[in-house]
């Protein structure tokens, strides 16, 4: 799990979010990278916008990995 002020040090840069969902019907969980905008971070979730505009939750929990995309 990481750390919150590490994922607030990058509010507003555009990440790549590594993450694992809550399971599949079997139980297991499923390995994510996500690539987005950090738009802000709520007390259990970090809202990631895509490029789309769609905007994303991700339990704070739940990321493994986060890095900054140099475009």
């Amino acid at each position: 799990m990481i750390k919150r002020p590490e994922i607030e040090s990058l509010k507003g840069h555009t990440v790549q979010v590594k993450y694992r969902t809550s399971g599949n019907m079997s139980g297991k969980k499923i390995p994510r990278t996500m690539t987005g905008t950090i738009k802000s971070i709520g007390i259990r979730n970090v809202h990631v916008e895509r490029e789309s505009g769609r905007e994303y939750r991700i339990p704070i929990q739940a990321v493994s990995a986060i890095s900054e995309v140099v475009a």
